[in-house]
């Protein structure tokens, strides 16, 4: 009877151990909601034992059950307080997490009498915590000073290389070419600097000197941006101001302005409005024209790189010189990633509505041309002058969202906007005759539907840790205008 009893709990013992062993090799290959599944019953049978509720905090975690691995460490660390192993595990695990404040106050709680490695690693653990959080001064010198403790440790190397980043200045030069059945064609180099200042400030210069092509001529703009970033680290909100002068085709002078203010509302939600005094240069109407405009938007953005994405907006573009605005109202969302070998996935559905005060689509030529080459199967051409107005526009799409990584110094993504149900008002010009007998030119509008699309490629690929280059493109087709885009930007760090 003794054997049979002692062979029993033999067995059991054997089967506990291998349902850990099991754990720790699921986690070994990413395979973490399996390994909670494995774990729960067991920890929920040995809730004393250390390394169990340790392997099933950890698994929890990397599962991104958070709340639950954050319950399961605490709950050990009431029962093993003098675990400073433990501690430190924690503290990284909650600045993984977000909760960088709990993750801080977890590290003051450790002995400052400590061996030297567990200093060192408090000391890392910190100098993450303020790099996660933008304070990037405070990292490098908390970096440092975990350097002189261990200063061939990789994972501080790797640190301090990433700080050292966050804190470079920026030099971004750009060259784009786009061209649209107007006809149209632009061609756009730019260049732009970011000096930082510290945490707090960053600011630059931008400048960009479009060249317009139209049926009768080249024409050229120089636009000169100066700019100011601020961040303030404990609301969560940022701030960037602009101001800039503008050379129009046309020769005339004008200044631009801008205000972008964010502010982060959750981990992963923010909220954002933009006001700005901008030139318009989308048409050819426009381009021997002094016209502003000023916009003014507002969003709310939930931007979750492991889950859910999307944004809903509203814009205002106002010309005051025309006594004419349009406004758009918008939406998206897209799923999680679907991940297959290199390849990302992401499906969703958008929504926006645009409509204006007033209609600008007039005819091309005046009305003594038209009538000087009248006849019955003569069309009135139009253009929108100066800028496109929308009519009751009204577009559902489809979104299929596609990114590569082959290697971690390349990046190829290709997204697609397809409107599958898309509605508006369209106008249409003829020549209309009042009861005095004198001919006018009329406008009416018709019931429009219409598919429009939006394709964009993008291919990024990082040459060295400081200098990397995007080459992108641009398909828009919409029911007023289709355009192709191509563009080249690199990117230096210094």
């Amino acid at each position: 009877m003794l054997v049979v009893l002692l062979s029993s709990m033999s067995n059991i013992v054997a089967q506990e151990t291998d349902t850990l062993r099991w754990a720790e090799a699921l986690n070994s290959v990413h395979k973490y909601n399996k390994s909670v599944k494995l774990l729960q019953p067991y920890y929920n049978n040995h809730s004393s034992d250390l390394y169990a509720g340790w392997l099933y905090a950890g698994a929890l975690h990397k599962a991104r059950k958070f709340n639950k691995s954050q319950e399961i460490y605490s709950r050990m660390l009431r029962m093993f307080p003098e675990n400073d192993d433990l501690k430190l595990d924690f503290a990284n695990k909650l600045a993984e997490a977000g909760a960088f404040d709990e993750a801080a106050n977890q590290l003051s709680e450790m002995s400052d009498s400590l061996p030297e490695e567990y200093v060192f690693a408090v000391q890392k653990t910190r100098a993450k915590i303020f790099f996660w959080q933008g304070e990037y001064d405070k990292a490098l010198a908390g970096i440092e000073q975990a350097l002189t403790m261990y200063s061939n440790d990789p994972e501080t190397i790797n640190l301090k290389k990433d700080i050292d980043f966050a804190r470079s200045n920026w030099l971004i030069v750009d060259a784009k070419y786009s061209e649209d059945d107007q006809p149209l064609k632009i061609i756009t180099p730019s260049v732009e600097t970011i000096f930082y200042h510290n945490t707090k400030l960053s600011g630059g210069v931008n400048l960009s000197s479009p060249v317009f092509s139209r049926t009768n001529g080249l024409y050229s703009s120089q636009w000169l941006n100066g700019f100011v970033q601020l961040q303030f680290l404990r609301p969560k909100i940022g701030i960037r101001l602009n101001a800039g002068a503008i050379k129009f085709p046309s020769f005339d002078y004008d200044w631009t302005a801008a205000l972008h203010i964010d502010k982060t509302l959750l981990k992963h939600m923010k909220l954002g409005l933009v006001a700005e005094r901008k030139p318009y240069l989308a048409t050819e109407a426009a381009i021997d024209k002094k016209v502003m405009q000023t916009a003014f938007s507002a969003y709310l953005q939930w931007s979750n790189p492991n889950g859910w994405m999307g944004t809903a907006s509203y814009d205002l573009n106002s010309f005051p010189d025309f006594d004419n605005k349009y406004f758009t109202v918008s939406a998206w969302l897209v799923t999680p990633e679907l991940k297959a070998s290199v390849f990302r996935f992401r499906i969703g559905y958008g929504f926006n509505y645009s409509d204006s005060d007033k209609d600008t689509f007039v005819a091309k030529e005046s009305l003594a041309d038209i009538l000087d080459n009248w006849d019955s199967t003569t069309v009135v051409d139009g253009v929108y002058d100066p800028f496109f107005s929308p009519n009751e526009q009204a577009v559902h799409s489809a979104i299929l969202m596609i990114s590569i990584l082959p290697t971690k110094d390349l990046n190829i993504s290709l997204n697609t906007n397809y409107g599958f149900l898309a509605t508006a008002k369209t106008p249409y010009l003829f020549l209309s005759k009042k009861n005095s007998g004198k001919v006018y030119i009329d406008r009416k509008f018709y019931d429009d539907s219409y598919h429009p699309i939006q394709i964009d490629g993008k291919i990024s690929y990082q040459i060295s840790a400081t200098f990397g280059i995007t080459g992108y493109y641009t398909y828009q087709r919409t029911n007023f205008y289709a355009i192709n885009l191509f563009g080249l930007t690199a990117i230096l760090h210094f």
